[in-house]
């Protein structure tokens, strides 16, 4: 997974670096491009997505995910050469044989436009899960984090690649735990 994020993070680096030194040779009333803000649908899937276990009484575990995906509401603020925000409510739904993890999360974002094009992205979520399917279900909730990079497709859509964790503190049958679920994120943002 770093493998993949570290290489769009440094291209998002020196897409800043150069986007840096040729508002050096513009007039300083050009260097900023008017906020846009916008209403945004999102739609993920998952790649890699995985939980980690830890406490019950047990060693950590870690589970690979038969599959993630995400869909979410919410509003933006994003302009070239500014620091911005994003905020919105987020589905989540990943499964494990039978078994269905279901979080669902404020999001809270900021952002930066490098340029007309890339934007970089990272903030928290607070999260409250359920599962389903298992011999004993339970809910919890927890505070995790996202980390990404976005491109501005068209006018009205993105694409972004984002690093997502959801944390969620949960007791099942008096034995208290941790569940960390995670995936890297392939999204679509529709603007409206």
């Amino acid at each position: 997974m770093k493998k993949i994020l570290l290489p769009v993070l440094a291209a998002s680096l020196l897409s800043l670096s150069a986007n840096a030194a040729s508002n050096k040779n513009t007039a300083s009333v050009q260097n900023f491009s008017p906020i846009k803000s916008n209403m945004m649908f999102t739609i993920g899937l998952g790649f890699n997505p995985q939980t980690e276990i830890t406490g019950f009484g047990s060693e950590t575990v870690t589970h690979e995910l038969d599959n993630s995906f995400t869909l979410g509401i919410g509003y933006q603020e994003l302009g070239i050469g500014q620091m911005g925000y994003s905020a919105g409510l987020e589905y989540t739904n990943s499964s494990i044989y039978t078994a269905s993890l279901t979080n669902l999360s404020l999001v809270g974002n900021v952002n930066y436009g490098i340029n007309e094009k890339v934007y970089a992205l990272g903030g928290l979520n607070y999260t409250n899960l359920s599962t389903s399917g298992l011999a004993t279900n339970a809910t919890g909730s927890g505070l995790g984090f996202q980390l990404g990079v976005g491109f501005n497709i068209t006018e009205k859509s993105t694409l972004e690649i984002v690093r997502k964790n959801m944390i969620a503190d949960l007791t099942v049958e008096g034995e208290s735990g941790n569940l960390d679920t995670s995936a890297l994120e392939l999204r679509t943002q529709l603007l409206f």
